[in-house]
């Protein structure tokens, strides 16, 4: 089968992986995970990522900031 992903607007992260997160958070070794079955989807409008200067708490550089009083709107399509 074929699955086809249309974005219609920017789109920040597709991530495509065998595990819930909740699956990847519970497991503290890769032993612990079950076998993979399925394919999640996650989708999501912006992402705050790493973009900090050190691992000892700096804040992300302004660039990377996600306004939190503002909606981030996007929109795609999963065709079957």
């Amino acid at each position: 089968y074929e699955i086809r992903l249309t974005v219609e607007l920017c789109v920040d992260v597709i991530k495509r992986q065998p595990y819930t997160a909740a699956e990847l958070e519970n497991a503290t070794h890769m032993e612990e995970l079950p076998l993979a079955r399925r394919t999640v989807l996650s989708i999501y409008g912006a992402v705050r990522g790493v973009g900090g200067i050190d691992s000892w708490g700096t804040d992300v550089e302004s660039p990377y900031h996600i306004p939190a009083d503002q909606d981030i709107d996007f929109s795609f399509n999963i065709h079957f």
